[in-house]
């Protein structure tokens, strides 16, 4: 399986299949995960650049489900770099999501807060004084064709994109989480570009 898709000195650009962690969690650092595979030709990207040592140089992450692209870094300054421009809304991620709905394109922003057992799920939050984080984020909705969409975003909050698809009558198609009627085998959301500064990627 070729994982990487690109490469330069400051960075590696990664395609996560679905069902891989991007990162392992704090508890079981010996996971199988993204990160891992990519360590295997890249060992700098296990350096602990940001505030979790064991998410080394992942920029962002996708949830074990979900598909696509993932940058690492591969030295200090570059995850400074991007990590400052992810704050200032200017790191910018598009994915493609097919889904069991139907809305049109439009631009929502909430808050949110987890829920449900394990507080495995999250929930869109409109108060800012019930949410988990006093982030607002935001989600911008493209129609490709029927129930498939373009959904781009710059700061993420975890199932930010499901959550937010599924609040409009839109969950995605293969979400176990917040499509449980048509869960299917696959999690239809890939991440398919990244872009910052003059840099744009795509699949």
């Amino acid at each position: 399986m070729n994982l990487i898709l690109y490469e330069d000195r400051d960075f590696i650009i990664a395609d996560k299949p679905h069902g891989l962690p991007t990162v392992p969690l704090k508890r079981d650092l010996q996971q199988e995960t993204l990160l891992k595979e990519v360590s295997v030709l890249y060992p700098e990207v296990l350096h602990s650049y940001g505030r979790n040592y064991w998410e080394g140089g992942a920029l962002h992450r996708l949830d074990t489900d979900t598909s696509g692209l993932v940058i690492f870094a591969r030295n200090q300054a570059f995850y400074d770099y991007l990590f400052g421009e992810q704050l200032n809304d200017r790191f910018v991620k598009q994915y493609r999501a097919d889904t069991d709905g139907d809305t049109e394109e439009r631009e929502i922003s909430s808050y949110f807060r987890a829920f449900g057992e394990g507080r495995k799920r999250v929930k869109v939050e409109l108060n800012p004084e019930k949410a988990d984080s006093p982030v607002l984020y935001r989600t911008t909705i493209e129609k490709k064709e029927s129930g498939v969409y373009s959904c781009t975003i710059t700061r993420g909050f975890r199932h930010q994109i499901r959550a937010h698809l599924a609040y409009l009558g839109c969950p995605i198609k293969g979400d176990r989480l917040y499509n449980p009627e048509n869960p299917g085998s696959v999690l239809l959301l890939d991440c398919q570009s990244v872009s910052f500064g003059d840099f744009t990627f795509h699949k």
